[in-house]
């Protein structure tokens, strides 16, 4: 069952949005429903802007990763409000790249993989006497 629903949205959900249902060439509700759908309902409490931005970032990036993984895979790649800003296979000319022409913008840079996610294993060790 559905329900209709009217909402106002901040201007930068709505943006973000927006972004993401252009790179699927999908509607703003039908993101908005997946999105809802893939979160748990849990309250974290508030993120520093930063920290949140920086998350919403690394969402996009999983929704844009198959487009990525297509087009730009073994790249480096920057991210910011849902879009792809540049790419490289250089880390480091990506970063310069991305310095110069967005030098105060919050940009995630990720390598594109075969997953979006890398699990990261950290050996402990446990010390008998």
């Amino acid at each position: 069952m559905e329900y209709p629903v009217t909402l106002l949205l901040p201007e930068n959900i709505y943006r973000y949005a927006e972004a993401l249902a252009n790179a699927h060439q999908t509607s703003i509700g039908e993101i908005l429903v997946k999105q809802l759908a893939a979160q748990p309902f849990t309250f974290q409490g508030e993120l520093d802007p930063e920290q949140a931005q920086l998350q919403r970032e690394v969402e996009a990036y999983k929704v844009l990763h198959p487009h990525l993984l297509a087009h730009y895979p073994g790249q480096w790649v920057g991210i910011h409000a849902g879009q792809l800003l540049d790419h490289d296979e250089d880390e480091d000319a990506l970063l310069a790249r991305l310095e110069q022409n967005w030098p105060e913008t919050l940009v995630l840079v990720r390598r594109v993989e075969a997953e979006p996610d890398r699990e990261i294993y950290i050996p402990s060790f446990q010390l008998v006497a």
